[in-house]
């Protein structure tokens, strides 16, 4: 993509954040491994970790399309509620909005969701600087895999990630009690301002 300003390349820059595998057992053994979910509970503000009557047969890797946008670049998929089901990559960053009324319109925009190719050719892909969260009521619709992928910087001491986790580290001689940089799933963006592009709002 064509950049018209260092703002721009560092909005984009700060999206990057490169592969993630979200593992949900530290072992995955075929025919022995129970499927679990994740239950958020709102009275305890907990997250539990729950096994299912299911066993685990195979493990497959989901990232083609998800992670690697380019790959599908104009493929049509139904998941894909905007421009005609496509996806569609930016040739050129045209200008930087930063009027609130005016990206307001952009982002609710009604043709973002036509079928016409006519209207979708005049549409502009974007990308929002936004807070973004998800109500406590609905958090157990998406918590298995939190639709924010971000780096953030994370405290691995035990009240941030758990017993669990922290004796680990210790047992295993695994750096703890310091600040470290993470890929990770969110459902909250801890009241930051995140980049998102026109596909995910």
């Amino acid at each position: 993509m064509t950049l018209i300003s260092d703002d721009i390349y560092k909005i984009l820059r700060r999206g990057i954040t490169g592969g993630l595998s979200q593992v949900t057992h530290r072992y995955n053994i075929a025919g022995k491994t129970k499927i679990n979910h994740f239950e958020f509970d709102k009275e305890n503000r907990c997250v539990y970790s729950i096994d299912s009557d299911y066993i685990q047969t195979h493990v497959v890797q989901l990232d083609f399309d998800s992670q690697y946008p380019s790959v599908m670049s104009s493929e049509s998929h139904p998941f894909i509620p905007y421009t005609n089901h496509k996806l569609y990559m930016c040739g050129q960053a045209i200008e930087r909005i930063t009027d609130q009324e005016r990206c307001k319109q952009l982002i609710y925009d009604a043709n973002r969701l036509s079928e016409d190719a006519l209207v979708i050719d005049k549409m502009l892909l974007f990308i929002a600087e936004v807070r973004g969260h998800i109500d406590e009521n609905y958090i157990n619709y998406c918590i298995d895999f939190g639709p924010i992928l971000r780096n953030i910087d994370i405290t691995t001491n035990k009240e941030t990630i758990g017993q669990f986790m922290y004796t680990h580290l210790v047992q295993h001689n695994l750096p703890h009690d310091k600040i470290e940089r993470k890929l990770t799933n969110l459902v909250d963006t801890n009241n930051e301002v995140m980049s998102f592009n026109n596909y995910y709002l």
